[in-house]
């Protein structure tokens, strides 16, 4: 959920109907996701984006609406994943920053209407777990 958030910049309330829990959930998710996103890699992977680099998340294409702390939270979190994709990123494309319209490391996940969040739901997190089960896979995830 912190992820999609980030990566998209939808709703809390949107996330929550895609994944059928409450906004209240997501909104304590991403804030604790994205705390320790940056505690975790911050030492490592921090260093000052250019702005062509910036263009990746799209949650910086509209306006971020959480309470001031967690949008600086939010940024600091994309800051060093951004910085920990490109070093350790398997793929060349994604090393070096294609705009996102450009490679597409994932299929279409589409927006989710009301209707069918459900399904949809399933559905992502199927594409999502086959994902990062098989190429998508990093050497550390069985560790955590």
């Amino acid at each position: 959920m912190c992820c999609r958030f980030l990566a998209s910049g939808d709703s809390f309330r949107t996330i929550a109907n895609s994944f059928r829990v409450g906004a209240s959930t997501v909104a304590s998710i991403v804030s604790h996701v994205v705390t320790a996103i940056w505690d975790c890699l911050v030492e490592e992977f921090m260093a000052v984006p250019t702005a062509e680099e910036w263009r990746v998340w799209r949650i910086y294409r509209r306006v971020i609406e959480v309470r001031p702390e967690l949008a600086e939270r939010c940024i600091k979190a994309t800051c060093v994943l951004h910085n920990f994709l490109r070093r350790t990123a398997p793929t060349a494309a994604v090393r070096e920053c294609i705009p996102g319209d450009a490679v597409e490391p994932l299929p279409r996940l589409g927006r989710v209407a009301a209707n069918n969040a459900g399904r949809e739901a399933i559905r992502i997190r199927e594409t999502l777990t086959s994902y990062f089960s098989e190429e998508g896979t990093v050497s550390w995830q069985d560790d955590i």
